[in-house]
């Protein structure tokens, strides 16, 4: 054991665990790297939550007036129209009020990363601090990328510091108005968010929670609301939040209560699987089902450590609760992503495990009857629009590997221009310049038989991903496969909008390997 985990305090780590982390301690105390991973993922934990009890004041201070303002001019405006009156005042008040020289939403909603977007302004996210705000999380608190990188720099975490805080502000006003009536809170706090997009900009896909996860159904509500509030638009995030947990379940419920219907369709939750979690990825989809929420797919993000958890058992084990949990999401679709931004050699080794997550994904589909259609990029690039030649190598030998079984076909998903800054020597001095760049998105797919309709494996190599171009996680029914090209760029069949105009009801009260299959893998790791 490494000296992190030699200070292991069991009465310590059970104290400040997350339900998740004690629940995947009983499961595999035996194993010392998966102690040591969750013994990691609470000293992080407790990190972020120091840096909230140095700074949470202070910018409650100076957030607090455009809390109070905005509740009150919500508050005004719903009881004279409702939520869509509501949210026009939120877009008035978020088109005019300033924080530290920049307008207060562009601190609020800023433009997603740019590697998620095939073009600028297509995607806004909305960030919360991480592990603070995750009950689901388990070792991936181990190695949050969300607490290393740019996410590790002062001005980065005082960012979304004040997202996190600007939504407790405005929940804890919207309460106070509401008389304590959380549906009617969750649809102030709707309408507040909805008012905030559409001042933000014409951006069609919002984030959600690129740092961060859901904790509280108010919160949740308030998200569906906004969906709804905002017919046009898609919200997606990825979440380690299950049910049973009652934030999902009361969140439905509150909705419900004000809207008399389902969650929203523009509203997508996908299930975050981790190595260690994914025991209980099928019961929380059918538990999404019957919540009636939309589920585009399972995302699994392959850590580089890995193999130092699995056995055989457990590496069958994941695949099988990674085909059955998409199989029973509303999209059928799982994603497979290279693990990025913790070095190169973690990186290769997140690669290697990948394979092997397919071969058993495939194995286990074989086995159990179920088709599955693999995605699979020709190419890999990196944030800076150059080709990764390490990641386009991983996925030309998981194709290969395919190849050779199944029957497969070539598809484009699309093509895009983007402008990249690089820094050049010119006269013996260092200038930024632009330079244009051709990418694509081309892809091999194949086609694992079974019967039924088929589960969609994407596998994700990062990097520069163009999100807004793919939109596998971002709209429950779509796949790419089924979308129809013009002009050389995606054009995304949707469905029809939900009617802003039907009527809200409103609170009477407020108004399994073989041996070769063993030999390829360790042949992978210690090459890795």
């Amino acid at each position: 054991m490494s000296q992190t985990s030699a200070k292991f305090s069991e009465k310590e780590f059970l104290s400040a665990a997350t339900p998740m982390m004690r629940r995947v301690y009983e499961q595999w105390g035996g194993s010392p790297i998966v102690t040591e991973d969750l013994w990691k993922a609470v000293q992080n934990k407790k990190k972020v939550m120091e840096f909230w009890r140095q700074k949470h004041e202070g910018v409650e201070a100076e957030l607090s007036q455009y809390a109070e303002r905005l509740a009150d001019a919500l508050v005004g405006a719903y009881k004279s129209g409702g939520f869509a009156a509501a949210k026009r005042a939120a877009y008035e008040f978020f088109s005019k009020e300033k924080y530290g020289g920049r307008k207060l939403v562009d601190r609020l909603l800023p433009d997603a990363s740019e590697a998620l977007q095939h073009e600028s302004g297509a995607m806004l996210k909305f960030s919360r601090l991480p592990l603070y705000t995750c009950p689901g999380a388990d070792v991936c608190g181990a190695h949050c990328y969300a607490l290393h990188g740019r996410y590790s720099m002062e001005p980065v975490k005082d960012a979304i510091l004040r997202q996190d805080v600007f939504i407790q502000l405005i929940e804890r006003e919207a309460l106070k108005r509401a008389g304590g009536d959380p549906a009617l809170a969750a649809g102030l706090v709707g309408a507040a968010l909805a008012g905030a997009v559409e001042a933000a900009g014409k951006a069609e896909i919002i984030r959600l929670h690129d740092s961060g996860d859901f904790n509280d159904p108010v919160y949740a509500a308030a998200w569906m609301a906004a969906a709804r509030l905002l017919p046009r638009r898609h919200f997606y995030t990825y979440t380690k939040t299950f049910p049973p947990n009652k934030v999902w379940s009361d969140a439905v419920a509150y909705y419900s209560k004000l809207f008399g219907e389902p969650p929203p369709k523009n509203f997508a939750v996908n299930l975050s699987a981790t190595s260690a979690n994914f025991h209980v990825l099928p019961k929380a989809a059918e538990g999404f089902a019957e919540l009636g929420i939309q589920t585009p797919g399972v995302f699994f993000y392959a850590p580089g450590n890995m193999a130092e958890y699995y056995d055989e058992e457990k590496w069958r084990g994941l695949a099988e609760a990674l085909v059955e949990a998409a199989a029973r999401t509303t999209g059928r679709k799982l994603v497979l992503e290279i693990e990025h931004g913790l070095g190169a050699r973690r990186g290769a080794k997140s690669a290697s495990n990948l394979q092997t997550v397919v071969e058993e994904v495939v194995g286990y589909a074989e086995r159990a009857g179920v088709p599955l259609k693999i995605v699979v990029p020709t190419t890999a690039y990196r944030v800076d629009g150059s080709v990764d030649e390490e990641k386009t190598k991983s996925l030309r030998e998981i194709a290969e590997e395919l190849a050779g079984r199944f029957p497969h076909s070539t598809a484009s998903e699309g093509r895009w221009t983007k402008t990249f800054q690089e820094k050049k020597a010119v006269g013996g001095k260092e200038v930024t310049v632009s330079k244009k760049v051709e990418l694509s998105r081309d892809v091999e797919v194949f086609e694992v038989p079974g019967a039924g309709e088929p589960v969609e494996v994407f596998i994700e190599p990062g990097g520069e991903k163009a999100c807004t171009l793919c939109r596998r996680c971002i709209i429950a029914p779509h796949s790419p496969q089924r979308q129809s090209a013009a002009a050389g760029r995606v054009v995304v069949r949707l469905g029809a909008p939900i009617s802003v105009e039907a009527p809200v009801a409103v609170p009477a009260e407020a108004e399994e390997a073989t041996g070769e299959e063993a030999k390829r893998r360790k042949k992978r790791a210690v090459a890795a």
